[in-house]
C-alpha cells in the first residue's frame, strides 16, 4: 500500500512525505516505514546525481 512513496523522488516532496508520516505517527510495523523512507532517500539521491551528469 505504501510502496508508492518512493515515486516522488524530489527533495521537496521527500520532506513532505517525511513530515506526513512523522506528524501522524504512522507505524507500519517493524522497520517497514524506515525501509520505505530509506528507498525514497536513495531515489532522491540518485535523481539528483543523474541531473548533475
Amino acid at each position: 500500500m505504501w510502496s508508492g512513496i518512493v515515486t516522488p523522488a524530489t527533495a521537496e516532496l521527500e520532506q513532505v512525505v517525511r513530515e506526513f508520516f512523522h506528524s501522524r505517527k504512522i507505524d507500519l510495523g517493524g522497520k517497514t516505514l524506515e525501509q520505505y523512507l530509506e528507498q525514497l532517500r536513495i531515489a532522491v539521491t540518485l535523481r539528483n546525481r543523474e541531473r548533475r551528469s
